[in-house]
């Protein structure tokens, strides 16, 4: 028996460590805010289960129920998992990568999650702590999100969006979503206990930010203002009023103190999740909200007060509705960064998630049954890409759209299971043979899976959502099949003696090999890949020791690994501080492992584009080309690509081929004035002058268009005048004071390319005079061209930064 406590105990302590993951951040890790939470959660998942499978083996219990949702769940798995293995990427479907940590091993580790949680949580009361717990943990970073908004901790993602310790503001405002409806489901089925078992989410939330202040208060790198002193005196005094309330029984009886403590931690709840500015969680609250009301006033037969409760939610959620349309032009509304996100939802915005929607539903046509597999997004935004995208991020990874995203993942039979999970679940729970909830537990619930099924419209999971959504999925199954009476496995019997003596120790080493390979080899390759990417003491060859050594771990992350290597390589062979072996060394280790990836993944359009571009950029234009080429080929509608190509070409002389594809590339989307402009400036440099006049007085009413490629395809060609010309126009327009030296010292070595001296070095000393600290720099330039020295164009025309070239 003292055994089977153990392993009750270890199960039940991972099982309450779990909403404490959102809290994890890895500073020391690749992706901090993505890689330490699943990590964690991963680790506790294996352990957890391995804890759990002993004890359900010494006691029928805890042996697995059965309920319709853990088939539901069985068979969303099995289709995912068929659905990864026939996909066009298997690694990558399986393992993912740092930025998303998601595939087949996190839905396998969520899945484990559910049949642990739903076989150890067996009774109500346990639920209710283990909520509670979590809504302790969203007190706690309602308390965060504060210190953020005050600026006393940095917004991870910059901007005035709160994103507490997720580092995404969408992720927290769907974190504060399940936990507002799980408080407000815990308020309603409230007993004469309520508010003391409400007290300890108190206790979690304050207690554990106040020991986060006293961290920060001996951490060098944040500054303990007055905010945080503030924020730890109502700490301290919530801490002893919770503590003082928790001994005043008859106290927290009363219906008044109920209230004062629900409505404390909703307030904090709603005040943090409005700072998100997620637009998706916000109306998916207000919706779900309002489902709940309709659900309420529709099927509450006995509760009359109830009732006019829901129905008066019903008609302040209108109001308020109408309310806001009414003042929506309102100055505190338009420059709100809150409520202005909900009035200026601009034409891009919306038109690029429909372009993006549309290339889902086009890659779905191609592969309708099963899908890519998972994380095989990039793969058909880039095969379908829409050019009208220019101006946007050129690597969408995910639809941002639910259910385009496991249409994608999983084709038409993954999609249907995993919205049975929904649907499945909510029709045990109204149907509730087993009487566990209450009208207002079904109603509540059914709001908070559609405000999260709504929110999901517009971004896609994460961890922290996902573990949420499978808890409740977890709560549902375990009220469903509870008590135990018809077990999946309750016929297995195993003696006890063998249960110790040769399945622990089996299981126990499955562990450890199970958490070594998917967690330990990983985190490692995190941790040094952070530090292969920063300066080291020892220099550039310490970086190149490290990239190694996250390589020969072989392990996911390898594909962010090679991307961050051949950045560094580029950086490397430029620099002429490094020896020629070392660059030779960098140039060998990237060519090798981008071999491996293309191998790994060949339908990536990103990699081939990426290794074609890094050879061009160092004068391996003849090596860079079939890479562009096959690039093209996967994605022959995305104009980087095709003028990367032309630009390689061009290098190679084949002057043709490069017009050809420069035409392409502005031909796909004549909106996109870098694609004009670059085909006009190929156009002027091979002698085709009438092309260019035509394209760039087709948009620009002119052809002096100042933009770097133009500026050098007119010097190549002789056309200095026409350099002359951009550069006054450009002195007319750049007359701020701090700019002035910059303008007239640049308008100077135009006119001294163009042969006209004099008119240089009147420009240069009228820079002089505006600056004097600027006067010996002068001199010398005027010095140079009286000597008739050459002066490096590169560097003297295209130091405008900041300028107004329109």
């Amino acid at each position: 028996m003292q055994i089977n406590k153990m392993l009750r105990l270890i199960a039940l302590g991972g099982i309450f460590m779990v909403p404490f993951v959102p809290l994890i951040v890895a500073p020391h890790m690749f992706f901090p805010f993505i890689t330490g939470k699943n990590f964690a959660f991963r680790i506790i998942v294996e352990i957890t289960a391995t804890a759990w499978l002993l004890l359900a083996l010494r006691n029928k219990g805890y042996r697995l129920g059965r309920s319709a949702v853990l088939t539901t769940m069985g068979i969303f798995v099995l289709v995912v998992t068929i659905a990864d293995l026939l996909g066009v990427s298997v690694q990558t479907s399986i393992w993912s990568n740092f930025e998303r940590m998601e595939g087949l091993v996190t839905i396998l580790h969520l899945a484990v999650y559910v049949l642990v949680t739903g076989s150890i949580l067996n009774s109500m009361k346990l639920w209710d702590k283990f909520f509670y717990t979590s809504i302790g943990v969203s007190l706690f970073l309602s308390m965060y999100g504060y210190l953020q908004l005050a600026g006393a901790l940095q917004i991870n993602q910059g901007g005035v969006r709160l994103d507490g310790t997720l580092g995404n503001a969408t992720y927290m405002g769907i974190y504060m979503l399940f936990n507002m409806y799980l408080l407000l489901m815990l308020f309603f089925r409230r007993t004469k206990h309520f508010s003391r078992e409400a007290l300890v989410s108190y206790f979690i939330g304050g207690g554990w930010f106040l020991l986060f202040l006293m961290h920060v208060g001996v951490s060098d790198n944040v500054h303990m203002g007055k905010d945080m002193y503030i924020l730890g005196v109502i700490s301290v005094a919530v801490l002893f009023g919770a503590g003082y309330l928790w001994k005043q029984r008859k106290i927290m009886e009363k219906q008044w103190v109920q209230y004062v403590v629900t409505g404390g931690i909703f307030l904090l709840q709603v005040t943090t999740l409005y700072y998100t500015a997620t637009r998706g969680a916000i109306l998916g609250l207000l919706g779900g909200l309002l489902l709940t009301a309709l659900l309420i006033a529709f099927f509450e037969k006995s509760r009359r007060r109830l009732r006019q409760v829901a129905l008066a939610g019903i008609i302040l959620l209108f109001l308020g509705l109408g309310g806001f349309l009414l003042i929506k032009d309102a100055d505190f509304v338009t420059h709100s960064p809150v409520l202005s996100r909900f009035t200026n939802l601009s034409f891009r915005e919306v038109g690029s998630r429909s372009m993006v929607w549309q290339m889902a539903l086009k890659g779905i046509q191609e592969r309708p049954i099963l899908g890519w597999g998972q994380n095989n997004f990039d793969i058909v935004f880039n095969k379908y890409y829409d050019p009208r995208m220019y101006s946007q991020e050129p690597w969408f990874d995910r639809a941002h759209n639910i259910i385009l995203d496991w249409t994608i993942s999983a084709g038409v039979v993954g999609l249907v299971s995993y919205l049975s999970l929904f649907g499945v679940t909510l029709f045990v729970l109204w149907k509730d043979t087993r009487k566990k909830f209450t009208l207002v537990d079904k109603s509540l619930l059914t709001g908070m899976l559609a405000g999260y099924l709504f929110h999901n419209l517009f971004v896609f999971d994460n961890i922290v959502s996902y573990v949420l959504f499978f808890s409740i999925l977890a709560y549902v199954h375990t009220m469903e099949s509870f008590p135990r009476e018809r077990g999946v496995w309750t016929w297995i019997e195993v003696k006890r003696v063998v249960v110790d003596s040769t399945v622990a120790p089996v299981l126990c080493i499955i562990l450890g090999v199970t958490v070594y390979v998917i967690n330990v080899r990983p985190m490692f390759a995190a941790s040094i890949l952070i530090d292969a990417i920063i300066p080291q003491e020892k220099g550039i060859t310490q970086n190149f020791e490290k990239f190694k050594k996250v390589f020969a771990y072989n392990t996911i992350g390898a594909i962010e690994a090679r991307e961050q290597l051949l950045q560094l390589t580029l950086q490397v062979i430029a620099s002429s501080q490094p020896s020629q072996e070392v660059k030779q060394n960098f140039f060998t280790l990237t060519m090798e492992q981008f071999d491996k990836q293309l191998k790994e993944t060949p339908l990536s359009t990103r990699h081939y584009y990426f290794l074609g571009a890094f050879l061009r950029a160092i004068n391996k234009p003849d090596a860079g080309v079939p890479l562009l080429a096959q690039a093209h080929e996967l994605s022959p509608r995305k104009q980087i690509i095709t003028m990367e190509l032309a630009t390689a070409l061009s290098e190679l002389k084949e002057d043709e081929k490069a017009l050809e594809f420069f035409r392409e590339a502005f031909k796909l989307e004549e909106k996109n004035d870098q694609a004009r402009v670059f085909y006009a400036s190929f156009a002027q440099q091979i002698g085709k002058e009438t092309i260019a006049k035509e394209i760039l007085e087709e948009r620009f009413g002119t052809i002096l268009v100042p933009e770097r490629q133009m500026i050098l395809a007119y010097l190549k060609t002789g056309r200095t005048d026409l350099v002359v010309r951009i550069w006054e126009k450009l002195a007319e327009v750049n007359k701020e004071e701090n700019q002035l030296v910059k303008v007239k010292t640049t308008l100077a070595a135009a006119y001294y390319v163009d042969g006209q001296l004099g008119r240089a070095i009147k420009e240069i000393e009228s820079a002089i005079k505006l600056d004097p600290n600027f006067k010996e720099q002068g001199e010398a330039k005027i010095q140079d061209m009286r000597a008739g020295k050459q002066i490096d164009v590169e560097s003297t025309f295209f130091v405008w930064a900041g300028l107004r070239v329109r």
